[in-house]
C-alpha cells in the first residue's frame, strides 16, 4: 500500500497493550525495536517474575503455570524442570542483571497468548536460552 514501510508491522496489527512495540524485517532476521511500554519495567509485578524465572531456568520448563485474567499466578507454585546439558555453557542471559531491558519478540509473543488464554492453566511453557520458546495449554472443547 502507498505510503506503508516494508516489513513495518501495521499499529493496528499490534496487541493493544504493546501497541507501541514496533516490528521491523531486516533481511531474514527478525529484529524487535522496542518504544514506551514493551520493556520489563513496564510489565505487571507478576509478568516481571515469569521474565526472571525464565531467566534463572535457561533451558527446561515451568509446568501446570496458573494464569488469571492474563497475569501469571504464582500461588500455587508452579513445577520447574530444568534441563542440564553436559559439556557446554550455562550462563544466565545477558539481561538477567539489567534492572531494565526491550522485551525480546518471545517473550511479547507469550504475554500476547497468556492475554488470550484469559483464564487458565498452562501445561508445559518450554524455555530455551531462558526465552519461552513453546507452551502447552488445555483448551475447553467448544
Amino acid at each position: 500500500m502507498p505510503g506503508e514501510t516494508p516489513g513495518v508491522a501495521r499499529r493496528e496489527d499490534l496487541p493493544p497493550d504493546l501497541v507501541q512495540a514496533v516490528f521491523a524485517l531486516d533481511g531474514a532476521e527478525r529484529k524487535v525495536r522496542m518504544i514506551g511500554t514493551a520493556t520489563k519495567a513496564a510489565l505487571s509485578p507478576e509478568r516481571q517474575r515469569l521474565v526472571e524465572l525464565m531467566q534463572r531456568i535457561g533451558f527446561g520448563r515451568i509446568e501446570g503455570l496458573a494464569v488469571k485474567d492474563g497475569q501469571p499466578v504464582f500461588d500455587p507454585a508452579p513445577r520447574i524442570v530444568r534441563d542440564v546439558k553436559f559439556c557446554s555453557e550455562h550462563g544466565p542471559r545477558p539481561e538477567a542483571s539489567l534492572e531494565d531491558f526491550a522485551l525480546k519478540a518471545q517473550v511479547i509473543d507469550l504475554f500476547a497468548g497468556l492475554r488470550e488464554m484469559g483464564t487458565g492453566t498452562v501445561l508445559v511453557l518450554e524455555v530455551h536460552h531462558g526465552l519461552p520458546f513453546r507452551m502447552q495449554v488445555e483448551v475447553a472443547h467448544a
